[in-house]
């Protein structure tokens, strides 16, 4: 089912024909993000796979919900990065990235690369020093991380991650709840709407709804899981 099948059936279902495509469309997507935070599924743990070259130490990732481990390989072998917290980076790095020595990557943080709200129109740097790892532009959904030090030659990075599925914009637009659950979106997106004009007995109808098919869902990862672990232990 694509999003404007989606659309369609929720009008059917809320009523709500007076909501033009715009409203419609930020429903539908606030229910998938209710999905996604409540449910793991089998597309949500994913792969990011990046060259980074000589010096490259800021790593942007869209649509990231929660960062599992980052990895780093080269022709001698992969290796996992040790996760620090960015106050630790901080005291054990100089705040200006591109001042520190190219070696061995061993860390990553969490990076805080964004200006103030009255810097966010900014291109480029206005201000003279202390310039590295700030994302310029329109990073809103986007999350990054910082490793240190900086690499000293070619590396491949890997983020196994937790992902949000992509906004849906277009009529034709797909995504893992519009082809597996599409039921399920609308349910969420019902709920959405209850809860942006506060009927808390709508909301916790629609929510008791959700859990239960949520409840199968979780139950068919868990034997997926348990199925992948016995076959790699033979």
């Amino acid at each position: 089912m694509a999003l404007l099948d989606v659309r369609t059936k929720f009008i059917s279902l809320s009523g709500r024909e007076d909501l033009n495509t715009t409203m419609l469309n930020w429903f539908i997507n606030s229910g998938q993000k209710i999905l996604d935070r409540l449910q793991d599924t089998q597309k949500t743990m994913k792969w990011y796979k990046k060259d980074l070259a000589a010096g490259e130490y800021l790593i942007q990732l869209q649509y990231v919900m929660t960062i599992i481990n980052v990895y780093l390989a080269d022709i001698e072998g992969k290796k996992r990065l040790k996760k620090r917290e960015y106050s630790k980076f901080l005291k054990m790095y100089s705040s200006d990235f591109d001042k520190v020595d190219n070696d061995v990557p061993i860390y990553w943080t969490p990076a805080i690369s964004g200006l103030a709200p009255s810097q966010a129109d900014l291109l480029s740097a206005d201000y003279t020093y202390d310039k590295g790892g700030i994302v310029f532009g329109d990073y809103s959904s986007y999350n990054s991380i910082v490793i240190m030090p900086p690499p000293d030659q070619l590396y491949t990075i890997s983020v196994l991650a937790k992902w949000y599925q992509p906004p849906l914009s277009d009529d034709t637009d797909v995504s893992y709840w519009t082809e597996f659950h599409d039921d399920l979106l609308v349910l969420s997106a019902l709920y959405a709407l209850e809860r942006f004009y506060r009927n808390s007995e709508g909301m916790k109808d629609y929510m008791s709804a959700i859990k239960e098919e949520l409840f199968e869902i979780d139950n068919r990862v868990a034997e997926d899981e348990s199925y992948n672990i016995n076959q790699m232990r033979g």
